[in-house]
C-alpha cells in the first residue's frame, strides 16, 4: 500500500512539474498610441512565428501582453479599424526572459470618414 501512495506522489509531482514546464516562456508586452499619442484600446494583435501563433487585443489602455512564446525572434502585427496595419519583427537578446515594446504609433487611414451628421426635417 505505502508502495502505491509513493508512486501516485512521484507521478503528481512528475506532471506538475512537466505543466510548469510547458507554460513558461518568454513575455512580451508593448503599448499601442496613435501619431497624437492616443491610447489605442481594443486593436487586434497578433505575433507569429515559426514556432508561434498567438493572438490577443489591447486593453482600454492600449496595452497588449503574449506569455509562453517559445521563439527568439517574431513578428507583431496591429490591425484596428481606421489605421492601417503595422507588422515588425523583434528578437529576444541572448538570455533575455521578457520584452517590453516600445509604443507602437499607428498611423490612421487620410479618407476615413471620423463622423457623418445628417440635419434635416421630415415633411
Amino acid at each position: 500500500m505505502k508502495n502505491i501512495f509513493t508512486w501516485m506522489y512521484s507521478a503528481a509531482l512528475l506532471w506538475v512539474s512537466m505543466s510548469a514546464m510547458a507554460q513558461s516562456g518568454k513575455s512580451v508586452q508593448g503599448m499601442l498610441r496613435d501619431t497624437e499619442s492616443r491610447v489605442i484600446a481594443g486593436a487586434s494583435v497578433s505575433l507569429t512565428s515559426d514556432q508561434d501563433s498567438l493572438g490577443t487585443s489591447a486593453s482600454q489602455a492600449g496595452i497588449f501582453t503574449f506569455s509562453g512564446v517559445k521563439a527568439d525572434t517574431f513578428t507583431v502585427k496591429v490591425s484596428s479599424l481606421g489605421f492601417e496595419l503595422f507588422e515588425q519583427t523583434f528578437t529576444f537578446k541572448q538570455g533575455q526572459q521578457r520584452m517590453v515594446i516600445p509604443s507602437f504609433e499607428l498611423k490612421g487611414i487620410e479618407n476615413m470618414l471620423e463622423e457623418v451628421v445628417v440635419n434635416g426635417v421630415v415633411t
